[in-house]
């Protein structure tokens, strides 16, 4: 039997039920790197699992460490779900394992029980983890409803009450110190909004950026909680130099050094680093359109009207990689889809199994979400959690639906 280290890592369980190889664990570890992917998806993506055997594993590794179910139950169990295609709780039952008692460690309840987030914004995006196959803490954070900060200090209460260390009430009081501060934080900073637009609209008046610009890096600062000049950086629009230029110029004319006018005839002037050349990007294959339909599950095996469409369905049509660049955000209903989509767009649909108008508005729906991922204005979390609140809602949008808060910075890739 394949040893499972102290702290359960979701490839491990993976392994040791048979579901995947080592060497498959450490191809989809070095995968997560660039896609930013969790490694469950990734092995979906690989073809090694797919989605409900990815559920059950995640189940089991939560009830191990919750210490409501052994290791080598779990395994067991899992292995006869995978044999069966059953679910974990089905496969426990047929092995007459009763599950006695309910976590009160789990991070939804932790948070509710806590009061950091609300019992409709649990279920909303626990619903959207089922969906997606992302860990709850990352849906929470791609939906914004919740600070990773916050999430951070949740998910390290959560290790120390499973170790017995701390107790409940001692673990709210930990997060809810950190929500103040973050709270504090926040008033400190609307203060210094005014300062930015000052900014803004002198590197605009310079023409050192253009409204289209402006307007990148004022969703930037929201979406990512960041300050302008990392946004100014992280677009490439302005070096860290020139930046520093442009704050002295900006003293200059607070403290009447400097007229205005002088000031931006002074910027214009500036030589702007934008000939250098760019970084290396990090990501060294993007997702394509056709792994982003899986992971939609858009593209899985599945029988309609008796006939195995899936060699169809998983086929990597040219026409159809490309397709997302013509498919606009679809506002109509269904049944006008075909007045929105190109007709050879609509044909090449087809030929990949996506026949119906609804399956066409899900798949017009996800290009705009993988339009709005290779704009790197959503991370691949975000835009998986915008495409299932957008088929939700029955139609594209073309900004955040408001269920939420605005979008927060996405969770670096950890198991």
């Amino acid at each position: 039997m394949v040893q499972i280290s102290p702290e359960i890592p979701i490839g491990e369980l993976i392994v040791a039920c048979g579901l995947a190889k080592l060497e498959h664990i450490d191809l989809a570890l070095r995968n997560c790197t660039t896609s930013g992917l969790p490694i469950g998806l990734e092995l979906v993506l690989m073809d090694k699992i797919d989605f409900d055997a990815l559920a059950n594993c995640v189940i089991a590794q939560s009830l191990i460490r919750d210490k409501l179910l052994s290791q080598p139950s779990a395994v067991d169990a899992l292995s006869l779900s995978v044999k069966k295609n059953i679910t974990l709780k089905i496969a426990l039952d047929v092995m007459a394992i009763d599950l006695k008692s309910e976590s009160k460690n789990r991070l939804g309840s932790l948070l509710v029980d806590g009061e950091f987030i609300s019992r409709k914004i649990h279920k909303e995006c626990s619903n959207i983890s089922k969906s997606t196959g992302l860990p709850l803490g990352r849906v929470l954070l791609a939906s914004g409803a919740l600070h990773i900060d916050i999430l951070d200090k949740a998910l390290k209460m959560q290790k120390l009450l499973r170790e017995g260390q701390i107790d409940r009430e001692e673990a709210f009081d930990e997060i809810a110190a950190v929500k103040s501060f973050l709270d504090s934080v926040s008033s400190v900073a609307n203060t210094s909004k005014a300062k930015d637009v000052e900014m803004l609209d002198l590197l605009k008046d310079a023409n050192l950026l253009d409204e289209a610009e402006v307007e990148a890096v004022v969703k930037k600062t929201k979406a990512e909680g960041i300050s302008i000049e990392a946004a100014l950086s992280g677009l490439s629009l302005l070096s860290v130099h020139d930046f520093r230029s442009a704050e002295l110029v900006l003293q200059m004319i607070k403290d009447k050094q400097m007229a205005y006018r002088s000031a931006v005839q002074l910027l214009q002037r500036i030589q702007i680093s934008l000939n250098e050349p760019p970084p290396k990007e990090e990501r060294t294959e993007l997702l394509s359109f056709s792994q982003f339909l899986r992971l939609t599950k858009l593209r899985v095996r599945r029988v309609s009207g008796g006939v195995d469409r899936s060699a169809r369905l998983l086929s990597d049509d040219a026409e159809m990689e490309d397709s997302w660049q013509y498919l606009p955000a679809i506002t109509d209903r269904a049944k006008e889809i075909s007045r929105a989509i190109p007709s050879d767009v609509i044909d090449c649909m087809e030929r990949n199994g996506f026949l119906t108008p609804e399956e066409k508005m899900d798949v017009a729906t996800a290009a705009r979400q993988y339009k709005l991922f290779r704009q790197k204005e959503l991370s691949v979390d975000q835009a998986l959690v915008s495409y299932h609140l957008a088929k939700k809602e029955k139609e594209a949008f073309s900004a955040w639906s408001g269920t939420f808060p605005s979008l927060a910075i996405w969770l670096p890739r950890s198991e």
